[in-house]
């Protein structure tokens, strides 16, 4: 009786052992997931996502486990348990030796994938692999591009208004006022000119919420009439892009051609007032401060009204 207890415990202890090591770990497994669209940023989907690109490598004994097994990706939100994805919810099968598996998952799919956030959220995926016999099956955590741990979901645009220049006006330089409604990382200026030039700059700065004024760094040609294209990027990259035509360069100094009165020759007293007129060789527009003048007996006088346009 005892010898056939030792017996059967031996068996059941190989049994055990051969069940360990013939279990599926998915060391040989590795799941890479990049983003693709334009304007992405590493640890963030944002509006240009427009798709998950998966590429899957398998070698090694897992190969041998998973000889025409099959796999499914699951989705993540939030950190929560793994859920199928819209529209993705069959399994593949892998070929007879698995060693290389690409395919794509729309950013759609993963909106409309029960949970989904929303913005302020975090997306994150896994893929189970089972065999023939379903007998072993892992869930594989991806390797996201950019080393993040997550993405952060941030697609609402950046919204400003380019307010100068305007379209129809002049400037002396490429500088441009813009406002934003959340804070950004850079912005991109294109300035185009009726003569065929095209020049552009990418700014890399903090940008607070509010008026902000952009110091450009392009030089820009007297005579030649421009476009001005500015592209604004949040922390997430989402962009945002506005466009005013017509911009004049004028980059002269006006100048005064008379200095004309209706008054006659003579001598005045204090607090007399002389009506007098000044005219430029262009458009002037006043910012700020009077128009102080000098008469030649050294004195001078402070005028009191002047129009926006002179």
């Amino acid at each position: 009786m005892k010898l056939h207890f030792k017996y059967f415990f031996a068996f059941v202890l190989i049994q055990a052992l051969s069940v360990h090591i013939f279990a599926a770990n998915g060391d040989d497994i590795t799941v890479n997931v990049t983003k693709s669209g334009s304007y992405q940023i590493a640890g963030y989907m944002n509006v240009h996502t427009t798709t998950f690109d998966f590429s899957i490598t398998i070698s090694g004994d897992d190969q041998t486990t998973y000889s025409s097994g099959e796999y499914l990706p699951y989705v993540i939100f939030n950190g929560g348990t793994a859920g199928l994805i819209n529209d993705n919810t069959s399994w593949s099968v892998l070929d007879a030796t698995p060693s290389t598996i690409t395919f794509s998952i729309t950013d759609d799919n993963i909106e409309a994938s029960s949970g989904w956030p929303g913005n302020g959220g975090t997306v994150d995926f896994q893929v189970r692999f089972r065999d023939t016999n379903a007998a072993n099956s892992i869930y594989e955590d991806v390797i996201l591009a950019g080393s993040a741990s997550s993405l952060t979901i941030d697609q609402d645009y950046p919204y400003y208004p380019l307010h100068e220049p305007d379209g129809n006006e002049f400037t002396k330089n490429s500088n441009f006022q813009i406002y934003t409604d959340e804070t950004t990382d850079s912005l991109r200026a294109l300035w185009s000119g009726d003569d065929g030039s095209s020049q552009a700059e990418v700014i890399s700065q903090s940008i607070d919420i509010g008026w902000n004024t952009i110091t450009g760094g392009i030089t820009l040609t007297e005579g030649v009439t421009y476009s001005l294209n500015v592209q604004i990027f949040d922390n997430a990259h989402n962009r945002h892009s506005a466009t005013h035509s017509s911009i004049g360069v004028d980059l002269t100094d006006p100048a005064i051609t008379s200095i004309t009165s209706s008054e006659n020759a003579g001598t005045y007293n204090i607090d007399d007032v002389i009506d007098y007129k000044i005219t430029f060789n262009d458009y002037v527009i006043p910012t700020g401060g009077s128009l102080t003048a000098t008469f030649n007996t050294n004195n001078t006088a402070t005028a009191t009204t002047s129009s926006d346009n002179v």
